[in-house]
């Protein structure tokens, strides 16, 4: 009885065998979203700063497969990863987003980066040499992207809210407007 079912894979592992017969067995009318880490369409940022298995090569064949069975494909962009100023995450993200839309991919959400504990990011912002992203970085991607390219990204708000992850260091916010900055993305 659903129009969609929502999913979240590696792009590695979309073959067109396999989405020819999740086409078969969803039926007509129905979709698939089959969202895909990416992280950034930048190769230096994706494959030294991130060590992200996911290569832009897989990326555009999984969409390519997508498209053909006329699923949806969509994308997390992580928003300031380490080793990445404030300025070259707005920078880095709405490139990415401009590269997403020339494949036809206008469904996204960015992910504010978080400080969580046990990784290497929490060992280098402990060091003084990572900052989690600034909301107002988060806005400002948002805002130049507006109506470009029938993009339409979505905010991960959940990785905003300190109360969320309380283990975690969140985006930086003003204090005061934190509960209003998140509202207004969601």
């Amino acid at each position: 009885s659903v129009e969609y079912l929502y999913v979240e894979f590696l792009p590695q592992f979309i073959t067109e065998d396999k989405i020819k017969e999740v086409k078969e067995y969803l039926g007509k009318g129905k979709k698939l979203i089959v969202v895909m880490g990416l992280q950034s369409s930048n190769d230096f940022i994706r494959e030294v700063a991130i060590n992200t298995t996911c290569t832009k090569a897989n990326f555009e064949n999984a969409v390519k497969i997508l498209h053909k069975y006329d699923f949806i494909p969509s994308a997390f962009l992580m928003i300031k990863p380490p080793f990445v100023l404030e300025c070259e995450a707005v920078d880095d993200t709405c490139t990415s987003l401009e590269y997403l839309s020339s494949l036809g991919v206008t469904h996204s959400t960015l992910c504010p980066t978080r400080v969580a504990p046990g990784t290497v990011l929490e060992k280098i912002y402990t060091r003084g040499m990572y900052q989690p992203v600034w909301a107002q970085t988060v806005i400002e991607v948002l805002k130049r992207n507006h109506d470009k390219n029938g993009s339409r990204p979505m905010v991960n708000t959940s990785e905003l809210k300190a109360y969320m992850n309380e283990d975690s260091v969140c985006a930086h916010m003003p204090h005061d407007d934190s509960d209003k900055i998140i509202k207004n993305l969601e």
